[in-house]
């Protein structure tokens, strides 16, 4: 995930000609989205390279898109202003934590990552 998250970011920023804090401030809402994609993208590939089955993958891909639609929407309204990316991977962290409890027995070491799917 964190290799997702730094590649999207640099490519982001790259394409985009804009710092760090350029582009969290000029395209939040864009900056999440790149995000949002780079980590799920790189979460999964890495989770089915370990054994995970789609269910979990996609269960564990939700936690990291979901928590993006609301705040992008806030943002988008005008509602709330500013970056979002910093609440967005609070949030994805919060997320992945109760996807990871609800599937206790799919994250509790190494069996857990053997099971076939």
């Amino acid at each position: 995930m964190m290799v997702g998250m730094i590649a999207s970011a640099a490519l982001f920023l790259s394409a985009a000609g804009v710092t760090l804090d350029e582009g969290l401030r000029r395209h939040p809402v864009l900056f999440v989205v790149v995000q949002a994609f780079g980590m799920t993208l790189a979460m999964v590939v890495w989770m089915r390279h370990r054994g995970h089955a789609w269910q979990g993958c996609c269960e564990m891909a939700a936690a990291m898109i979901v928590p993006a639609i609301p705040l992008i929407c806030l943002r988008s309204l005008g509602v709330v202003s500013g970056s979002i990316c910093g609440f967005y991977c609070l949030l994805t962290v919060g997320a992945m934590v109760l996807v990871m409890l609800y599937r206790r027995s799919d994250y509790g070491g190494i069996s857990a990552v053997v099971s076939p799917g």
